[in-house]
């Protein structure tokens, strides 16, 4: 037992400098996720602008999904063009895993892939897909037997993320959306 004064107070501002230390780092951490950040494979920018927006006529943003669980693994695909000023939507059931989708600026490279269904999308349609976005980094891998894993690729825009919460089911959410099933 430290039985000085001075000692329980030297080791009391101690203590009180590190837990002040670790509330600015803490602050900073929050601070720089708040900030505007650029788009990698392991994290989503929180910013308030919306890569569909950023499309020139003729490129695609492609939402690819791999989900797989204790039973089956199959793979889903949105693919977001602009086709003269316009975002047209198409979703694929069973898709190439191959780079190949990712890369297209013409839908009708797809391979291996079910075209389901083709939509004009609206302004609800593009503000929906941001907040897609944004839960989508959120999105957490918390054990579940029923995994999403998503590719995202534009030309500016690349990112892959796992969801394993059981809970959000965020490309169930962009099919009903975009396409009403």
């Amino acid at each position: 037992m430290i039985k000085t004064p001075l000692i329980r107070y030297s080791l009391a501002i101690i203590c009180i400098w590190v837990l002040n230390l670790q509330d600015t780092i803490a602050s900073n951490f929050r601070s720089r996720q708040a900030c505007q950040t650029s788009f990698s494979t392991d994290t989503v920018a929180t910013s308030s602008t919306n890569p569909l927006l950023d499309l020139a006529e003729g490129e695609s943003f492609s939402v690819l999904v791999n989900t797989s669980n204790c039973f089956t693994n199959f793979n889903r695909l949105v693919l977001i063009t602009k086709e003269n000023g316009t975002l047209v939507s198409r979703y694929y059931m069973n898709p190439s895993m191959s780079p190949q989708p990712f890369m297209a600026r013409a839908p009708s490279t797809i391979n291996n892939g079910e075209l389901i269904s083709t939509h004009i999308m609206n302004e609800a349609n593009i503000d929906f897909f941001k907040n897609f976005l944004l839960s989508l980094s959120r999105a957490k891998d918390v054990g579940c037997s029923t995994t999403e894993t998503y590719y995202l690729k534009s030309r500016a825009y690349n990112l892959q993320k796992l969801d394993g919460s059981c809970q959000w089911s965020g490309f169930g959410l962009l099919i009903k959306e975009l396409f009403n099933q």
